[in-house]
This record gives C-alpha cells, structure tokens and sequence, in this order.
C-alpha cells in the first residue's frame, strides 16, 4: 500500500476529469459536471447502485410470512455453488469505497475554499435531507390511504421500502467523520488503515466470545466499523491514483490479494457462512450484523477497481462517456432510494389479481425476472423525472 502522500492539498485530479463541453440543464447536473470530480469514481457508484436495484428487484423473493409481513430473502441457498455469484455482485462494499474518495476530495476542496469541519459536515448531512422528506412524505401518505382504504397499518407489514436506509443512515454518519480520517491519512498513513482492520478482527472476537451485552455491542461496532473501513479505503484508493499508474497497480495487487485470501479463510473456518448476503439456509448473515468477510469483500474489491482503473479512465475520457456518467450519476441516489417503493407496489398490484408469491424459486419466477425488472424500470424512471425538481437539491 502507499503511504500518504507529503505533498499539498491536492483535490484528487485524475485524467477523466478535463471539461466537458456539454452545459448542465439543471443544478444537479452542474454538480456532476464538477471539472475537479473523478469520474472513474462516480461510474463505479452508479454501478455498484444499479447492481443493488436489479439485485432487490429480480433476485428477490416477496412473499408473506405467517404475520403478514411482506419478506425479501434470495434464492442463493437454495443452489450449491450459487454464492459465489455474491463476492462479485455483493457491490456496496466497493460502494462506500468511492464515496469515501469522493467525500474525501470534496472536503479538500471545501476547506481550500476556506471552509470548516463544521460547515463541511453541514453541507454534506444537509444534502439528504430532500429525499428523507421526500420519503417520510411518501411514507405518510401510503399509510394514511392504506388505513382508510384496509383499515390496517401499513408500513409495518411492508418495511422492505426502507431497506435502502441504512446506506443514507450510514453516509450521513461518516460525513462529519471526513476531515478526522483525511487527518489521519495524512499523519498515519496506512497505519490507519491497518490500525482500522484490527479493530474490527478484535470487535468480531469479542462478539462470538463475550456474554451477551457485551456481544451485541460488539456487532454493533462490527456493523459500523466495517463499513468505515470500506469508506476509509477511499482515501488508499485516491493516494494510489495520484501516486501514478505503477503505485495503483502495486496497490491493487496487493488489496486484492490479501482481500481474496481472507475471504477464503474466514468463510473455510466454520463461523462465517459463504454468502455475502442473507440467505434462508444459512444461521447467520455476513451482511447485518456486518461481519470480517465483508471487510474482507471491501479489501478486494478496491484492489479489483485500482488494477481495472486505467481503462476506466480511458473510457471516462471520452467527452460521450462523460455526458453519460453525469447524467446517469444525477439519478442514480435517488433511484436506489425509491426503487422499493415501486417494487412494493409491483407486488402488491400482484396479490391484487390473484398473483401467489413464493419463498422458494421456480422456474416460472427464474422466466419472469426479465419482465419483472422491465416493469420496475419503467415505473421508476417516469417517477425520478417527475420528481426531478426536488430530486436536483440532492
């Protein structure tokens, strides 16, 4: 891995980032076509986030429970082998890998402007608050017609909608923790990444040994701590890119090996199941609480990204791919965050004409996934242009 680097402020410049000639049409847009962002980053987001879209809206198995309650699990368990699709298409690890470059240059910038940990912290929690209001009025008013309408609660029975939230939850609260971590990068170097690593090893430790007080705070910190190690790994990723094409490639060789190698040994060693996402046939889940393989997974991936990055950078040079990446990167946050809803109401538009749903996949449901994702885009994308107005001050 590469040290911190000892020159200035820089504001995390790469070679995709020369001006386009297209002229923003919205203020959303005017932030996305930001001369300084990498763009090679912003491409890995929207992609790690349309994954996760098509992921929830075709490899997921609504259905009810004995309660009533509408259940997502996936039909990785029911297949031998089958996991090993979840360390490649499992993207939010490598999600939080970007967010925390972008955030990292964002606040290098901020404070070469002048600007304080305070106000940064301001800006970027700030930025959420349309989709959250967006949401809890979304929210509020499916509650209230449901209540009139059936005569029962809503939400309850139906939290998949907010699934997307703990990804807002966890940004926003890593925002503020910017200008500590660009810091400490800056002073440690590696060592904090390293330091970041072991702490988690020792959290998960403590989890399946300590009593049980004391194991759920564990998971508690597991959960945090790993993803903000993945957002961490932004700042090994953006010191590696500036440190020039040899210094990416040693680095991501490096990640992915020892990220490949500690997958393999703690999903071999009887405690940790295979699958990075929850399944119906395994006791535990690596994803919530979030164990040491996601970590793992996130180590990985950005050695993957830092070694597949230079030809990435060549396409996202293109003036064409760069009006692709702006445009698709204005609605890609708020795709995920709102695509449940329309799935929600796919299923239930479903049951209403008679539509059974089940646990366990058969080879009907594997034939309609490609219908079934053609629907939720269709009604999705009308919704983001409609909102678009709002969905700008994102």
């Amino acid at each position: 891995m590469v040290a911190a680097p000892s020159m200035p402020d820089g504001d995390g410049m790469s070679p995709t980032t020369t001006r386009s000639s297209a002229r923003p049409s919205t203020p959303r847009l005017a932030r996305f076509a930001d001369l300084r962002r990498d763009r090679v980053a912003d491409l890995v987001r929207i992609a790690a986030l349309g994954v996760v879209i098509v992921w929830h809206s075709t490899l997921s198995l609504f259905h009810r429970s004995s309660t009533g309650v509408l259940s997502m699990p996936n039909p990785i368990g029911d297949y031998r082998g089958l996991w090993l699709v979840t360390w490649v298409l499992q993207v939010m690890p490598l999600f939080f890998v970007v967010s925390g470059a972008v955030n990292a240059d964002a606040w290098v910038r901020h404070r070469r402007r002048g600007g304080t940990a305070r106000s940064f912290a301001v800006h970027r929690v700030t930025r959420f608050v349309a989709p959250l209001a967006m949401l809890a009025a979304g929210c509020a008013a499916i509650e209230a017609a449901w209540r009139l309408v059936a005569h029962e609660a809503f939400l309850s029975r139906h939290l998949v909608m907010l699934v997307p939230l703990w990804t807002l939850a966890l940004l926003v609260a890593y925002a503020p923790l910017t200008p500590w971590l660009e810091w400490a990068w800056r002073r440690y170097g590696a060592t904090t990444t390293v330091s970041l690593v072991a702490a988690i090893i020792v959290s998960d430790l403590v989890r399946f040994r300590a009593p049980s007080g004391f194991a759920e705070a564990a998971e508690a910190v597991s959960t945090i701590g790993v993803w903000l190690v993945a957002y961490h790994l932004g700042w090994v990723y953006r010191s590696a890119v500036r440190a020039g094409e040899a210094a990416t490639a040693a680095t991501g060789r490096i990640l992915a090996l020892v990220g490949f190698v500690g997958l393999i040994v703690t999903t071999n060693i009887g405690v940790y199941p295979r699958p990075m996402v929850a399944t119906t046939t395994d006791a535990m889940s690596n994803l919530l609480p979030t164990t040491v393989p996601i970590m793992m997974l996130a180590l990985f991936q950005c050695g993957l990204l830092l070694l597949v990055r230079p030809r990435l950078a060549a396409w996202c040079a293109t003036p064409r791919a760069r009006r692709i990446v702006d445009e698709l990167g204005a609605y890609a946050l708020p795709a995920y965050l709102f695509h449940m809803f329309v799935v929600v109401a796919m299923v239930l538009a479903g049951e209403a004409v008679g539509i059974g749903f089940s646990d366990r996949p058969s080879t009907t449901w594997w034939l309609t996934r490609p219908l079934w994702l053609t629907g939720v885009i269709v009604l999705l994308v009308p919704l983001l242009r409609r909102t678009q107005r709002l969905l700008a001050q994102i």
